[in-house]
């Protein structure tokens, strides 16, 4: 199982990469990867802003999420990784 600290990183990672280049289809398919392997559960194992980041990389991964909102999640995760 991945460490807190870790998943944290990694969605970090993603949504930067995302605010770099939205289009990148292997960002979109870590970020599909990461909703595919914690969202279930991600409420009960994860802080809000980390479950929150996995639930919104699915929209990631489709394209869907803004970069307004993509902004906003990685302050959080930034902020609760302080």
């Amino acid at each position: 199982m991945i460490s807190y600290k870790q998943i944290q990183e990694n969605l970090i990672q993603i949504y930067l990469d995302y605010l770099d280049n939205p289009k990148s289809k292997s960002n979109r398919k870590k970020a599909l990867e990461v909703y595919a392997k914690y969202a279930n559960g991600a409420d009960t194992i994860f802080g809000e802003e980390i479950s929150k980041a996995i639930w919104c990389s699915f929209d990631l991964a489709e394209e869907k999420l803004s970069k307004k909102d993509a902004k906003r999640i990685l302050e959080n995760l930034r902020k609760e990784n302080k």
